[in-house]
């Protein structure tokens, strides 16, 4: 959105926890610098869905402190620095052994008893997964109970805020879950998680899967029918 959209905010002197699937890479690699420059101290976690989709690894490691690479299947990736950890399985079940020490010896560098604010970008599943992790099961290690962003990526066609009306979201009051208004998500990507009805989202985003579902499968019919190069 350039000047017409939602600013992200930067803090200071603060612990970051920056978590995702492989879109977290892209947001971190955008934000981790001004974060840290700001004084912050960055956690990063982040799925792949295999060890070869890992991209630009040096940027990665200079935008955080500490990484904890998860790969779905395969091998797990390579860590290059001591504190860094890499681990093959799903994200719920790492974000939650890592909460109780099981990733490391003793406590880790960057607890999550630490973190003051998170930073979420990933799909509308991995958004409600995390969401429910951080209220449920791990409220009691986010003690300092962070201000929360998550990655809004609801339809979008214009991109000028208010013209096709594609990415409206709707947003619900935290204590009651009503609704309260809808927002152009194209201009408010990074919206607070607790205002967002992220059902809402489901159901938007299920308007393009047979859209997508067609445009996988001629792209795989192309790659296995031509000789062309995947990176």
């Amino acid at each position: 959105m350039g000047p017409g959209g939602n600013a992200s905010v930067i803090p200071e002197n603060k612990t970051i926890l920056v978590i995702g699937d492989w879109l977290a890479a892209a947001t971190l690699r955008c934000l981790g610098p001004a974060y840290r420059a700001a004084g912050n101290r960055v956690l990063f976690m982040v799925t792949f869905p295999h060890e070869k989709e890992l991209f630009l690894q040096d940027e990665l490691e200079q935008s955080c402190d500490v990484a904890v690479w998860i790969t779905h299947q395969g091998q797990p990736i390579v860590t290059r620095r001591h504190n860094d950890i890499s681990i093959t399985g799903n994200l719920e079940d790492v974000l939650t052994r890592y909460a109780k020490g099981k990733l490391t010896d003793g406590t880790p560098e960057i607890s999550l008893e630490e973190v003051d604010h998170i930073h979420i970008t990933a799909d509308n599943r991995l958004l409600k997964v995390i969401q429910n992790l951080r209220k449920g099961p791990l409220a009691a290690y986010f003690t300092k109970n962070p201000v929360t962003t998550g990655s809004i990526y609801s339809n979008m066609q214009c991109m000028l805020k208010g013209v096709c009306s594609q990415c409206l979201q709707w947003q619900i009051d935290p204590q009651t879950g009503q609704r309260t208004k809808a927002v152009f998500s194209c201009s408010w990507q990074d919206q607070p998680i607790d205002i967002v009805d992220l059902s809402a989202l489901d159901e938007r985003l299920s308007q393009n899967h047979m859209q997508e579902r067609l445009s996988n499968l001629w792209l795989d019919y192309l790659i296995e029918n031509n000789d062309i190069e995947c990176v």
